[in-house]
């Protein structure tokens, strides 16, 4: 069974991967959400917030895109 922490974890790293890979720019959006999606199958709210907040990037805007 996988713990909590294990998932924070999980999706802390494919947050982060993804970021470095598309070089944390905000117009790369939607493949860096997509990125997200296909590593972890899903997009919890935790990785919305984290990627809201490194691209510096309103919440709603990333939920709105991420949602569409």
């Amino acid at each position: 069974m996988t713990s909590q922490t294990e998932i924070a974890v999980s999706v802390t790293e494919a947050v982060l991967n993804a970021l470095d890979y598309y070089e944390k720019k905000e117009e790369e959006l939607i493949p860096i959400l997509s990125k997200v999606n296909r590593e972890l199958g899903f997009l919890p709210q935790e990785a919305l917030e984290q990627i809201s907040e490194k691209l510096k990037v309103p919440k709603s805007k990333v939920k709105s895109v991420a949602s569409f």
